[in-house]
């Protein structure tokens, strides 16, 4: 049987840019290295988007990438237990990405509120 010790360290950070939106979904890999965070923006709704940040060191997080070109609001999110693929969903459809580059794997394009790995 295996222990893991782990640390806790809390820190903030500003996701979105823009004040047009809110965050609605958060996903973090399993080993805490990347969090997938999706945007809904109000008056300029298909301009949403999702961010990847880097967590590797939860007090210094960085943004790693944006995922663009979604389209309208975006709801949800997910991560792969792989810690590989990220998940994002909403009135443009479903999208499968890559989590270390942002290129997409597998687009739907029915609108979709809920997205998930199982």
């Amino acid at each position: 049987k295996q222990c893991i010790n782990a640390e806790y360290r809390l820190a903030t950070h500003q996701v979105l840019k823009s004040s047009d939106g809110s965050s609605t979904d958060l996903a973090i890999t399993l080993d805490g290295s990347k969090l997938l965070v999706t945007e809904c923006r109000n008056c300029d709704s298909q301009d949403s988007k999702a961010f990847v940040w880097n967590c590797t060191d939860p007090t210094t997080a960085t943004e790693y990438f944006v995922k663009h070109g979604y389209g309208a609001r975006m709801f949800s999110c997910g991560v792969s237990h792989d810690n590989k693929l990220g998940i994002i969903g909403g009135h443009s459809g479903t999208i499968v990405m890559d989590l270390d580059t942002g290129k997409t794997r597998v687009s739907v394009t029915r609108g979709c509120f809920f997205t998930s790995f199982l």
